[in-house]
């Protein structure tokens, strides 16, 4: 753990004193407010020092050089804010964002981890919602993004450097005399653990939230479940481009019609699996066809993915050409253009007629609908789950 300040039981802390010119700010907050009368008065402001080693001190909205583990020697600089809100014939000063700054590339993987303590205790002070006591934020290969527990913060990255922002800060900046460091391991989550899943923000499975619904809708295998949400799996899901397959020839056990049903793409899919034949005399592997391919697809530990029904391809189908989803009602066009990693070719769907020989699919280049025999036809597949 790395603190800034002094060596304290192998930290470098430093302390957080009361500004002696608070109260005369404070009065001049009273001043404010017998103008401005009641409402909020929100401003920057240099609310607190820190004492350095030296004893000489530091305000806040001034940058501290601290070192952290995967900086080693370079120094890096973290500068403390604090801000003032102004009520009628009152007002607090609060512990509101801090930046970074100085960050090699070193730190590329890492975690940092910030919290605050006040003079007398061990215990970190909430510094954010109501009761988060742990900022983090993970430097990707991509910059600086929230890390786990980080609803209800904002990271603002920069070229080696980042800035937090609490949107609702709760420490007393009076209260805080020393704020520490900590940089280790990224630590994974999902928005599922963090409560905050977010449409085209990143799915539990590793892919993107591409639709959203907020009345669930029936989903699952068994269409006994209830989601929110359809994700899809990540470009290059099966180690290239989205692959062209066979279908499967519809007349086994569990082979009748798959359903037109928006969320019933999985149920779909595991009837097409199960009713499948062995098609070798057409020249394809039964294993190597769309549905089984799908089957074995894991990731993020999840192996719940499927091939969208066709009301579900229609809103990725809007997803891949940069159209807004949600409203099933509206069908995918040829407008915008197609994103990276899809192909300009029809995709499969799992709603198919006629004991599962023939699909209806969509051209993602054209937004076009046809219907095809999916055993005979390859077409490009990308699988999608719904939680």
């Amino acid at each position: 753990m790395l603190l800034f300040g002094k060596e304290d039981q192998d930290d470098f802390a430093s302390s957080v004193e009361r500004v002696s010119p608070l109260k005369r700010a404070q009065s001049l907050v009273v001043a404010f407010s017998l103008v401005l009368g009641a409402g909020y008065f929100l401003q920057t402001t240099l609310a607190a020092n820190i004492s350095i080693n030296s004893g000489a001190s530091v305000e806040f909205g001034q940058g501290i050089q601290v070192t952290a583990a995967c900086s080693g020697s370079t120094p890096l600089t973290l500068t403390p804010m604090a801000d003032f809100a102004n009520t009628s014939g009152a007002g607090t000063y609060k512990f509101k964002s801090l930046k970074l700054s100085g960050i090699p590339i070193g730190c590329i993987g890492s975690d940092f981890t910030f919290s605050a303590f006040d003079s007398s205790t061990s215990t970190a002070l909430p510094i954010f919602n109501s009761s988060s006591t742990k900022a983090v934020v993970h430097y990707s290969s991509g910059g600086f993004i929230r890390g786990v527990g980080g609803t209800g913060i904002t990271v603002q990255s920069g070229s080696g450097e980042f800035t937090i922002t609490f949107a609702t800060p709760v420490a007393l900046s009076g209260s805080v005399h020393r704020v520490t460091i900590e940089t280790g391991s990224h630590t994974d989550f999902t928005c599922l653990s963090e409560g905050n899943c977010e449409l085209l923000g990143a799915g539990p499975g590793g892919g993107t939230i591409f639709y959203y619904s907020a009345t669930p809708f029936t989903c699952g295998v068994a269409r006994n479940k209830l989601c929110n949400y359809l994700e899809v799996a990540p470009d290059g899901w099966n180690g290239g481009v989205d692959p062209l397959l066979h279908g499967c020839y519809g007349s086994g056990a569990g082979s009748g019609e798959g359903s037109f049903i928006f969320g019933e793409g999985a149920y779909n899919s595991v009837r097409l699996e199960t009713g499948c034949t062995d098609r070798f005399s057409l020249g394809y592997d039964l294993n190597q066809t769309a549905d089984r391919v799908v089957k074995r697809y894991s990731n993020a530990g999840y192996s719940d993915w499927f091939i969208p029904s066709k009301p579900e391809l229609n809103e990725l189908c809007k997803f891949a050409r940069g159209q807004a989803t949600g409203n099933t009602s509206v069908a995918c066009t040829s407008a915008g253009s197609l994103a990276s990693g899809f192909r300009a070719a029809p995709y499969f769907s799992s709603s198919t007629t006629e004991n599962m020989k023939y699909r209806w699919d969509i051209w993602f280049n054209s937004a076009t609908e046809t219907y095809l025999h999916g055993y005979d036809d390859q077409q490009a597949v990308r699988p999608i789950r719904a939680f």
